[in-house]
């Protein structure tokens, strides 16, 4: 469900960045979901086009941005493309699986900088039950530099549906030599059953 969800965010950010506009708040709270459990992404408020002459701040020379899921770039103010999202989605994919974030400090400066400087854990530190290839996407998404994450949205989702579409295959495939493994045993124990049964059989009794 987790990986479903995460699909259609990045469905989502496809479409935005493909008109040229970045989100900068990507985050649990501006994620929705519908009645028949469609995502919705929500709350264009601080949403801009990458390229427009317009301020990153608010009136009070603030960041703009939720700090908790703010990108490197973004804490410190740099102009932003969709790998900022990216990254804030990185976050938010970070949460849904631990039910934490990778960064929160005692301060709102405290946690930017964390974003900055400090590299996110690994996701199998927290959830070790994790599959290789999930904490790796993770990772990526969670690169410092914009140049080290997936170059957009629409790569990062055929990243995703690849490798979720190898796994589903691998366990198809681990499930059928299960099954032949345990309709083997089951016609093995048949089969010693009527052995057994014959050689205990009373002389008397035809065989």
């Amino acid at each position: 469900e987790t990986l479903r969800i995460a699909g259609e965010i990045l469905e989502g950010l496809t479409v935005l960045h493909g008109l040229g506009i970045v989100h900068r708040d990507v985050k649990p709270g501006n994620v929705l979901l519908t009645a028949d459990a469609s995502v919705k992404l929500a709350d264009f408020g601080l949403a801009r086009h990458f390229e427009a002459d317009e301020t990153r701040a608010t009136a009070t020379d603030a960041i703009v941005g939720t700090v908790e899921y703010l990108s490197p770039e973004q804490a410190l103010g740099k102009d932003l493309d969709g790998r900022s999202d990216l990254y804030s989605f990185g976050i938010t994919l970070w949460e849904m699986l631990t039910g934490g974030v990778p960064f929160r400090r005692d301060s709102a400066i405290g946690t930017a900088l964390a974003h900055v400087r400090e590299a996110a854990p690994g996701l199998a530190s927290v959830r070790p039950d994790a599959p290789a290839w999930l904490g790796a996407f993770v990772a990526r998404l969670l690169e410092k530099e914009p140049q080290e994450r997936y170059p957009t949205a629409e790569a990062a989702l055929a990243d995703l549906r690849s490798c979720s579409a190898s796994r589903a295959r691998v366990r198809g495939r681990l499930l059928r030599r299960g099954l032949t493994g345990a309709l083997g045993v089951a016609a093995l124990a048949v089969g010693l059953g009527l052995l057994v049964t014959r050689l205990l059989a009373p002389a008397d009794l035809p065989r």
